[in-house]
């Protein structure tokens, strides 16, 4: 192990709930970073996960030393790190999920709209930023047998409208699709005006 004057990157999740680790029975632990005093830095092993580092307060509380486990496919890569730090911040934003919920109705409302004016049969649902849509004439879809009967032809028909505008949806109706916080009210109006297109072709 080596000493450090300051903490460069520390490998681990801080989890902020308090279930249990997944697998295990151990609880999470709070940890707190202030200032960086000295870290360990531990060494990786031949083809195992990357380096760790961090305060050695910090990083005894990681197994085998201590009882957090803690592994996965992006560890410790510092671009990750910071994205995941990043999404934690902005998740904190007031009105948050009140925004990214309301756009996400924008463009569920927005396409059940369009079907109707287009006399095409379109089922929408979403919540918060995830949402999906049926091609299907019964009204909302809410169980398997609506699933199945919706127009999966007429899915595959406007999902390569749309991509061929551009607009890049999941690939199969029963898949949900996404809207993000970096979604304007322009990106969704731009999608509704293509979609527009789209379901009139149908």
């Amino acid at each position: 192990m080596v000493k450090m004057d300051r903490l460069v990157v520390a490998n681990m999740i801080i989890s902020r709930g308090k279930a249990p680790v997944p697998g295990t029975n151990m609880a999470p632990v709070p940890i707190a970073i202030k200032a960086p005093p000295p870290v360990l830095i531990v060494p990786p092993m031949p083809e195992a996960e990357p380096a760790k580092c961090g305060r050695t307060d910090i990083m005894q509380c990681i197994a085998p030393l201590g009882p957090v486990y803690q592994a996965g496919t992006l560890s410790g890569n510092p671009i990750a790190m910071a994205s995941g730090l990043a999404t934690l911040n902005a998740l904190e934003t007031p009105d948050f999920f009140q925004n990214l919920h309301a756009m996400t109705q924008r463009l569920t409302e927005g396409l059940s709209t369009l079907a109707i004016a287009a006399g095409v049969g379109l089922s929408t649902i979403g919540q918060g930023g995830m949402f999906g849509f049926f091609f299907s004439n019964q009204g909302p879809v809410s169980n398997f047998e609506a699933v199945m009967a919706g127009d999966a032809d007429r899915f595959n028909r406007f999902f390569h409208n749309m991509l061929d505008q551009g607009v890049y949806l999941a690939p199969s109706p029963f898949e949900s699709g996404f809207v993000s916080a970096s979604h304007t009210t322009e990106d969704i109006d731009q999608t509704l005006r293509k979609a527009e297109r789209a379901l009139q072709s149908l």
